[in-house]
């Protein structure tokens, strides 16, 4: 996981993670999100071409699921905004996606790496057109841009982002 200098000396090192407790009303439930989340996993690495999966670990218990993921620390600028094209193109471009695109489930790290740091809705999508539907919910969530005073929304529809 990551490991950042803590201290004016850069003597003192410090590892941060995010640690995830969820509990789900069934074991059969936990148990499905279990097997996404493996397999992220093994597809996590250069699977997508413009967002970054951050470095994770997981364990159920039951009903019960803890994600251990590393914690990303953000950039001083939600210039993920920016960046939603690219987003949305690189998670409708693949089978195995995810279905919940909130804005606030991508990070921009101080590198300048859009993250996906809500892991659990990963799942498989064979239908392009389903994928699509599921950016739907979001109209008015995401900006054009990272002038937030103007307040101009990106629009999804069935077909793919609105011209902006």
């Amino acid at each position: 996981m990551n490991e950042y200098k803590i201290n004016r000396e850069r003597s003192t090192i410090a590892n941060y993670t995010f640690i995830k407790e969820i509990l789900y009303e069934t074991e059969s439930h936990a148990i499905q999100v279990e097997i996404r989340l493996e397999a992220l996993k093994k597809k996590s690495s250069g699977y997508f071409d413009f967002i970054h999966i951050p470095d994770y670990d997981f364990k159920r218990n039951g009903n019960e699921l803890i994600i251990e993921q590393e914690y990303i620390r953000r950039s001083d600028n939600f210039s993920h905004y920016g960046c939603v094209r690219q987003i949305y193109v690189d998670l409708i471009s693949h089978d195995w996606t995810f279905s919940d695109n909130s804005p606030t489930n991508f990070i921009m790290s101080k590198s300048n790496k859009i993250y996906r740091v809500d892991l659990e809705c990963f799942c498989y999508e064979p239908d392009i057109l389903k994928r699509k539907k599921f950016w739907l919910p979001f109209n008015g969530y995401w900006m054009k841009n990272f002038d937030f005073t103007k307040h101009e929304t990106v629009e999804f529809t069935e077909n793919g982002i609105k011209p902006f």
